[in-house]
């Protein structure tokens, strides 16, 4: 008789699996899951591929961070992807909010949004993005977008106007302006026990004087804890910085820069080291529609993090087997492209380079700032 009704139990869940009405639960091999204790996805080993937007679950406390990626262009024949793939397509290769818990996600915003949208053509570099994908920057959870750069004028003042309306209509932060260092220049990030300052430049055209930038760091030091400038600048498809970069980030760190990073070149440039300021020179394109070559579809994801010890994440991503949707790289990729990399950048950072980790108060990196910061 037990052996009638357990028979006759199991054959009723199997034809409730076949209707459908339990589905088990099956882990895709591709990700891990959070693991008891474990603090951030970027203590384990990068993925050997992505084939979807990474999903994790953290089951302890949370890193204090936020998540800086180069240049983004949603126009020209990314636009044409987003119609035909869906406007999430650029976003699902990787999922940047999955770094750490619900992070700032800061990117430079490449074009701009008129009020009159005309789909930008082939080979031209006006760039115009139709207002209707904007809200996939934050469904993609970017939290502030940097206007200071050399497209945010494409259409004029108008245009930039329309474009700050636009980005900020879906929750986005706009911080910098194309022509101008403005208090605007600077947006504040709150975090559990600091506070961040940062500060976006463009000095492609006009470099900024030493009063200028005495009077703004002076303002974000007063509202801060820590200063990060997000600057346009440098030599396109260049891995290496130009001597007026080298110029300009001795004057920032001079007036009170703790961490630079850079965009505009459109490829991944050297890490440099002055006074214990890290300089990322250029973190190179996250989403662009550019495939001439490999170095143009190659980028890096900094995260700054403020938990036990503050400290930079390296991550390497790449578009080149998804045309305009970077992912992590694969182990291998990773690992040889970081240690290129260190081979090209400052001697004292190379290790951790190669780790993809600089810790902020060691000796390389030991202002008296962080070294009060990391009590």
């Amino acid at each position: 008789m037990k052996l009638f009704f357990v028979l006759n139990y199991f054959a009723l869940f199997i034809l409730i699996l076949q209707l459908g009405a339990i589905r088990p639960h099956i882990v895709p091999p591709t990700f891990s899951y959070g693991l008891v204790g474990e603090k951030s996805i970027l203590d384990r080993p990068v993925p050997s591929q992505v084939r979807e937007p990474a999903r994790f679950v953290f089951a302890s406390a949370k890193p204090e961070a936020v998540v800086f990626v180069g240049d983004i262009l949603l126009a020209r024949n990314v636009e044409y992807l987003m119609e035909q793939q869906g406007s999430a397509y650029p976003f699902s290769g990787l999922s940047l909010s999955s770094l750490a818990h619900e992070p700032y996600i800061v990117g430079n915003f490449e074009a701009a949004v008129p009020d009159e949208h005309q789909q930008t053509a082939p080979l031209q570099i006006r760039f115009s993005v139709a207002e209707s994908y904007i809200s996939s920057l934050r469904d993609a959870h970017f939290t502030h977008l940097s206007l200071a750069n050399n497209h945010s004028y494409d259409y004029g003042a108008r245009g930039y106007l329309s474009t700050v309306h636009a980005l900020q209509a879906v929750d986005v932060t706009t911080f910098g302006h194309p022509t101008k260092l403005l208090q605007e220049s600077v947006s504040f990030l709150d975090l559990e026990k600091d506070r961040i300052a940062l500060i976006s430049l463009h000095t492609l055209e006009k470099q900024p004087t030493d009063a200028d930038l005495k009077e703004l760091f002076s303002y974000a030091a007063s509202e801060s804890t820590f200063q990060v400038v997000y600057v346009h600048w440098g030599e396109e498809y260049n891995d290496t910085n130009s001597k007026a970069q080298r110029m300009l980030a001795e004057r920032l760190v001079a007036v009170g820069a703790d961490l630079i990073i850079g965009h505009h070149p459109h490829v991944v440039q050297n890490v440099d080291l002055i006074d214990g300021v890290p300089i990322f020179y250029s973190l190179g394109n996250y989403i662009f529609d550019q495939y001439f070559a490999t170095d143009v579809q190659i980028g890096l994801v900094v995260q700054l993090a403020f938990d036990d010890v503050p400290r930079l994440h390296v991550l390497p991503v790449t578009s080149i087997e998804s045309l305009s949707q970077p992912r992590l790289m694969s182990a291998a990729d990773h690992a040889t492209f970081l240690e290129v990399l260190a081979d090209r950048s400052h001697d004292d950072l190379r290790e951790f380079l190669i780790r993809g980790e600089i810790p902020l108060d060691i000796p390389v990196a030991s202002s008296p700032k962080m070294a009060m910061m990391s009590k």
